[in-house]
C-alpha cells in the first residue's frame, strides 16, 4: 500500500469510527428522549389531534381550531397529567402503562372507528347497532372516553374523542374565566374518565364512580389547579415584560435625552414641553384574546426628558400609542428622531392630543412635516 493509499485508508478508519461513536451517542439521545416522554408512571398518553385543522370550517373556524388545539397542549402539558397519573398509581399495583389516544372526529368518522373499537367487547351486538350508538353518543355529547378491544404491550387501549361539532366551537369561545373555562371543564373531564377506566384496565380500586358527586369535585379540583399555573405563567410572563420594558425605558430616555441637540427640529418642538402617557401594544396572546399594554409616562422641558415612571401620569397633555415592534425599532434606531416622524407619519405611531395648546401645535407640525419631510 503505497504512502497516499494508508492515508485514505486511515481517514476511512477514522469516519467509521465517529460514525459508530454518533450512532452510540444518537441511540443514547433517544433512549433520554423516550425517557422525558414517558416519564409518566401509569399512562402513556398520544395527541392525534392534527396541527391543521381537521374539522368543517363553518363548524370551527382556523383560528378556533388553533385555540383549541392550543388548550388541548396546555392541558397535556400542565401538572394536570401528573396528577392524574399519580393517582392511578396510587391505585394499582403493576409497572403497566395503560395507552391513551386523543382524537378529533367528525360524526362519520366516529361512527367506523367506534363500531371497530369496541366490537369484541360486545360481540352480541351487531355493527350496525354500534353504528347507531355511536350516532346516539354524538349527538348527546362533546367529547366522549371509553375503553377499546385493541391491546397494546398487554394493555387495553382508552381513546378519548372530541367531536367536530357546534358545541365545541361554543365550548372554545366560551374558555374564558368569566364563561367558566367551559373548554378546559370538557378536557379535564374526558381525562377523568381516562384515569377511572385506566385504573379499572390496571386492576385497581376506583376513588369514584363516573358522574357521581366525587367525580364533578375532581373536575373543578383539576380545573382549579391548571388554571393556577395557567395564572402563574401569565403572571411571571408580564412581571418579565414589565421589567424588560422598564430596561427599553430608561434606553428610550437616554436616547432622546442625548439626543436632542441633534433630532429634526419638528420632533423636539412637537415633543416639548409636554407631559406624556404612552401605551405600548405587546403582541402576543391568541386570537381571541384582549392584546396585553405596558404604559408609563414622561415630561419634557427644554428638549429633555425630565421625569419619568412606569403607569400613565394623572394629567397629560397628550396620549402616545405604538406597537412593541415599532417602538423596538424606534429603540434600535441609528437617527431615532427621523424614524419617529416616519412612524407618526405612516400611522404607525398616533398621538391624541388632549391640551389645547398641544392641538395646536401638533396641527402646525403635520403642516410643517408635508414641507419638510
Amino acid at each position: 500500500m503505497i504512502k497516499g493509499e494508508k492515508t485514505t485508508y486511515k481517514i476511512k478508519k477514522l469516519l467509521k469510527f465517529v460514525m459508530r461513536k454518533q450512532i452510540i451517542i444518537a441511540g443514547l439521545l433517544l433512549g433520554l428522549f423516550i425517557q422525558i416522554i414517558s416519564a409518566y408512571d401509569s399512562i402513556s398518553v398520544d395527541n392525534n389531534i392534527p396541527e391543521t385543522n381537521g374539522c368543517d370550517k363553518n363548524i370551527m373556524p382556523d383560528d378556533l381550531y388553533d385555540d383549541f388545539t392550543d388548550a388541548i397542549n396546555t392541558v397535556l402539558e400542565s401538572g394536570v397529567m401528573d396528577d392524574v397519573d399519580k393517582q392511578i398509581k396510587n391505585k394499582t399495583n403493576t409497572n403497566k402503562k395503560v395507552p391513551i389516544e386523543i382524537y378529533l372526529v367528525d360524526e362519520e368518522e366516529f361512527k367506523e372507528e367506534y363500531s371497530n373499537d369496541v366490537d369484541d367487547i360486545y360481540p352480541e351486538k351487531s355493527k350496525t347497532d354500534l353504528e347507531k350508538e355511536a350516532v346516539n353518543i354524538f349527538e348527546n355529547n362533546t367529547g366522549y372516553t371509553y375503553t377499546t378491544d385493541t391491546v397494546k404491550n398487554g394493555v387495553q387501549v382508552v381513546k378519548i374523542k372530541f367531536f367536530c361539532k357546534d358545541d365545541l366551537r361554543t365550548s372554545t369561545i366560551d374558555n374564558t374565566e368569566s364563561s367558566g373555562y367551559k373548554l378546559y371543564d370538557l378536557i379535564i373531564h374526558e381525562l377523568v374518565h381516562a384515569k377511572l377506566y385506566s385504573i379499572m384496565i390496571l386492576n385497581g380500586t376506583k376513588p369514584f364512580e363516573d358522574h357521581d358527586d366525587k367525580f364533578y369535585k375532581e373536575i373543578e379540583r383539576l380545573k382549579e389547579k391548571l388554571i393556577g399555573e395557567i395564572k402563574k405563567k401569565e403572571e411571571d410572563s408580564r412581571r418579565t415584560s414589565q421589567e424588560q420594558t422598564s430596561i427599553d425605558i430608561d434606553k428610550l430616555v437616554n436616547a432622546y435625552n442625548n439626543n436632542s441637540d441633534v433630532s429634526p427640529w419638528i420632533v423636539k418642538t412637537m415633543l416639548n414641553n409636554e407631559r406624556i402617557n404612552i401605551f405600548i401594544t405587546k403582541e402576543n396572546g391568541t386570537s381571541n384574546s384582549i392584546p396585553e399594554t405596558i404604559s408609563f409616562n414622561l415630561e419634557t422641558r427644554k428638549g429633555q426628558i425630565i421625569e419619568y415612571s412606569e403607569g400613565p401620569g394623572s394629567k397629560p397633555t397628550m396620549n402616545l400609542y405604538i406597537s412593541e415592534e415599532n417602538f423596538k425599532n424606534l429603540m434600535n434606531s441609528q437617527n431615532p428622531g427621523s424614524t419617529f416622524i416616519s412612524l407618526y407619519s405612516n400611522g404607525d405611531i398616533i398621538i391624541k392630543e388632549i391640551s389645547l395648546m398641544t392641538k395646536i401645535k401638533f396641527g402646525i407640525g403635520k403642516l410643517l412635516m408635508r414641507f419638510f419631510t
